[in-house]
């Protein structure tokens, strides 16, 4: 698609948007199946607590560092996944920000 008009633009944009959003329902489930891991684990806040390291590690790509912790193949499987997903949904979140600054000096 060319960027040769504000209506394409928007379109693109609009585009980016459901890619985000798409990613982020995928981390969302994941974030879902890591809490029924542990049945101790009872308010969001203890959720938010245990997962809160590992998470972000794996957001920023560092899944390495968390494979040295004690956790189940099943909780790696799923830190592995939120890794991926959280890359691809910042690589859009990025090329939307992109395109919102050409919007703003179009204008």
């Amino acid at each position: 698609m060319k960027l040769n008009s504000k209506k394409n633009i928007l379109i693109y944009q609009k585009a980016l948007y459901v890619e985000q959003l798409n990613y982020y329902s995928k981390l969302c489930k994941l974030y879902s199946k890591l809490a029924n891991i542990h049945p101790s684990l009872q308010t969001a806040e203890d959720i938010a607590n245990f997962y809160s390291k590992p998470l972000s590690l794996a957001s920023q790509g560092k899944f390495d560092f968390i494979i040295k912790e004690d956790y189940s193949k099943e909780e790696l499987d799923l830190f592995k996944k939120y890794e991926f997903f959280s890359q691809n949904f910042n690589e859009f979140k990025n090329a939307s920000d992109l395109l919102s600054e050409v919007i703003k000096n179009e204008q």
